[in-house]
């Protein structure tokens, strides 16, 4: 994000002349595996199953519902970061650039998987999740305090809180793979990731 936001005070245009040809350099890549590869694309056997099918058996299963609802509440908090964080950051005064760098910082956290994934796995899965649950909601509702009075340590703590939801992007998917039955991920995962 920073460097697109960058990209963008130095030429308004330039972000997109990139990523347009970064997208023309990796669809030429893969043109050339699938050329080079010589594999034959057969016709299916049978007729694929339609997601609709298996909505009604996902939604009866408890443990189902409930990882769905643990993804559910990571993505919501990811994309409100991604949107609002800027957008409150500008209208505190922050430069454009300051709050792409923030965006950037909490994506760059990503790195730590490593080392969170063994605080969790010492901890187990439930409770790392419970735990990254409980942190997230506790420094959400300090960082909405925090704004009133100072909005640069509101989004501070929003970017410590991007520590915990990083946790929950480990262990969230986790909980769908291990309550839906192999043979039945291809039919559940269109429904889970909806």
């Amino acid at each position: 994000p920073w460097l697109g936001v960058y990209l963008w005070s130095i030429m308004e245009w330039l972000p997109f002349i990139l990523s347009s040809i970064a997208a023309l350099i990796q669809l030429a890549y893969f043109w050339y595996l699938r050329l080079r590869e010589g594999s034959v694309i057969v016709p299916a056997r049978q007729k694929p199953e339609t997601p609709f099918g298996s909505i009604i058996p996902f939604i009866r299963r408890k443990p189902l519902r409930r990882a769905w609802l643990i993804a559910l509440g990571r993505s919501v908090w990811w994309v409100s970061f991604f949107t609002y964080l800027p957008v409150f950051g500008v209208e505190s005064g922050l430069s454009p650039e300051t709050c792409a760098l923030l965006v950037s910082a909490a994506n760059g956290l990503l790195f730590l998987v490593p080392v969170l994934k063994r605080v969790g796995n010492y901890l187990g899965i439930r409770r790392a999740l419970i735990l990254a649950y409980a942190f997230t909601g506790i420094i959400n509702i300090a960082a909405g305090v925090a704004a009133w009075f100072s909005p640069f340590s509101a989004m501070a703590l929003l970017l410590f809180c991007a520590l915990f939801v990083v946790l929950l992007d480990i262990y969230g998917n986790l909980t769908f793979l291990r309550m839906v039955k192999p043979l039945e991920r291809t039919r559940m995962t269109p429904i889970f990731i909806t």
